[in-house]
């Protein structure tokens, strides 16, 4: 079995607080003989600095495996990141998923609030 990943990333920030990101792959997963699946993962986000150190960050995501799911999985991201001390982030997430799954079974969807604490070079 071989992957593939194909994309395209996209930065661009139109006034001085904002950056906007987005990113999108195209997906194969391919048997000696033939391509077994198609999909593709892409996201979107915007990130603003309320001031300095202080981000709001909005996120928006999807994905489709190729494997017999109804439709896309689909999230939603709003995040608060606060760079409290150089090399240290503190940072809250809040994601919204509608979780695709292969046929019968019907989507779900699901809330998660994730803290963290991040120490780095």
């Amino acid at each position: 079995m071989v992957r593939h990943a194909h994309g395209v990333t996209a930065r661009w920030s139109p006034v001085e607080p904002l950056a906007l990101m987005a990113e999108a792959d195209f997906l194969a997963w391919q048997q000696p003989t033939l391509i077994d699946r198609l999909g593709f993962a892409a996201m979107f986000q915007a990130d603003y600095e309320l001031m300095q150190g202080l981000h709001l960050i909005g996120s928006l995501e999807g994905k489709h495996t190729g494997s017999g799911e109804r439709g896309p999985s689909l999230g939603g991201w709003i995040s608060a990141a606060w760079y409290v001390l150089p090399h240290v982030e503190v940072r809250l997430d809040g994601i919204l998923r509608r979780n695709a799954r292969p046929l019968p079974d019907p989507a779900t969807t699901s809330f998660t609030l994730l803290a963290q604490l991040h120490f780095f070079l």
